[in-house]
């Protein structure tokens, strides 16, 4: 934490609360850089560890114990809080614009934004899986439904990790007053091999969710639907041109900018790529808050594996 004599000579921005972002901040915000000031920027005032969604929605945790209060944790840390929608970024001035707010300057920043998606849905009874905090919201009067008794049908829409996991976990919660379909267009599972896809379709069938190897188009009526594939980066204006990728080298830096950082869903990794999965964000956080350690004091930064 900066005492009253001293003065800033850097500031780092992280801007979103991803899950690399908070990692590394941690970092920082424990050994903190000798007159520099950490700030979070995010568009919540608290942040759902992904990782741990299942487990809320099957009734194992609740929605505090799986959530970081943003502005508690920066207090603590005597980290900068601002929250406000991110919607640009400038290069060359070093300013990160926010909806209806002043830029904020920087002198590095980490991006990490994570999906986008809808806050809300203009269909009634459809639920869209990203953005986690807007999901974690917007299922609240679904989830009050099952613990009540009350009986729902509900269609999960997407075959891959996020599908499986939030229909075996509402089916966990709801018992017999869920009655769930599972929508998948090309397989279960198929991003990690036949073995697994076998045992989750065999996991599915004895929880009592039934399988639909088709292709999902609208919402049936008297359905709850939750929409969870067809996710897109958040899109930010970046020099005045719309981005939702960004292409990054092994450093995690930003290709052609030394002090732009990108992780998590923004990131394209061009040493290979990585898939969108929050074991290779949490994986990248420390090699993140060396490399920017290292571009303040011209250390060498450490290459991302």
């Amino acid at each position: 934490m900066l005492s009253t004599n001293d003065r800033i000579e850097h500031d780092i921005v992280f801007a979103g609360a991803g899950h690399a972002n908070m990692l590394a901040l941690r970092m920082l915000g424990m050994f903190p850089p000798t007159r520099t000031r950490l700030t979070l920027v995010s568009s919540s005032s608290d942040a759902a560890y992904s990782g741990m969604v299942p487990g809320y929605l099957a009734g194992a945790y609740d929605r505090d114990e799986i959530c970081i209060n943003l502005p508690a944790f920066c207090a603590k840390l005597g980290i900068t809080f601002v929250r406000g929608n991110i919607i640009g970024l400038d290069s060359k001035t070093n300013q990160l614009r926010l909806e209806n707010r002043p830029p904020i300057g920087f002198d590095v920043i980490s991006l990490n934004l994570g999906a986008g998606g809808q806050v809300t849905s203009h269909q009634e009874n459809l639920i869209y899986a990203k953005p986690v905090h807007n999901f974690m919201n917007n299922i609240r009067v679904l989830i009050d439904k099952i613990d009540k008794n009350i009986h729902v049908n509900i269609d999960v829409v997407g075959g891959g990790a996020a599908g499986v996991e939030i229909a075996m976990a509402l089916k966990e919660r709801g018992k017999e007053c869920c009655d769930i379909s599972l929508f998948h267009r090309s397989g279960i599972l198929t991003e990690l091999g036949n073995s697994a896809a076998s045992r989750a379709k065999s996991a599915l069938k004895q929880a009592g969710v039934r399988i639909m190897p088709e292709e999902w188009h609208v919402p049936r009526p008297n359905k709850v639907t939750i929409m969870a594939a067809g996710y897109q980066e958040q899109e930010i204006d970046f020099d005045g041109e719309p981005r939702r990728q960004f292409e990054v080298g092994g450093d995690l830096r930003l290709q052609g900018h030394n002090n732009i950082f990108v992780v998590g869903d923004m990131a394209r990794f061009m040493p290979k790529q990585l898939p969108k999965s929050g074991v290779y964000a949490v994986r990248s956080a420390p090699i993140l808050a060396h490399n920017i350690r290292s571009f303040l004091s011209g250390r060498q930064a450490k290459i991302f594996k």
